[in-house]
């Protein structure tokens, strides 16, 4: 799945991805960040006829994990800001469970010290 951006009107680029088979009920995501320069998003989608109730856990570097509960509606896209959840500068792992089947990719927009903007999108495992 093609993606290509104008991250918040500076930020310029593009990223392919291989698209995923079929939804699932649990999503893993081994990496993902909160540093200076990256802005970390996930994007669940709920193709189903039933609302799906999802929850985010967030494995912080240092252990610590953070749940976070989201409702995404049938034939809905959820996208969200990780980066608004976790302060900033941690690195962070997510495991999303859904009562549904639903599909969760993990966009990333980065600056990477200041000099090179890019981004990429990864389906989860």
């Amino acid at each position: 799945r093609p993606m290509y951006f104008l991250y918040g009107g500076a930020w310029r680029g593009g990223h392919v991805a291989a698209g995923v088979r079929a939804p699932k009920n649990t999503w893993f995501f081994a990496e993902g960040t909160t540093r200076p320069g990256f802005q970390e998003w996930l994007s669940l989608q709920n193709p189903g006829e039933v609302d799906a109730n999802v929850t985010m856990s967030l494995l912080l570097d240092g252990g610590e994990v953070r749940d976070v509960g989201v409702a995404v509606p049938s034939h809905t896209r959820v996208t969200v800001a990780v980066h608004n959840i976790v302060e900033a500068g941690r690195d962070v792992s997510v495991v999303v469970k859904s009562n549904r089947a639903i599909v969760a990719e993990r966009p990333m927009y980065f600056l990477y010290r200041e000099n090179w903007p890019g981004g990429h999108v990864v389906p989860g495992l």
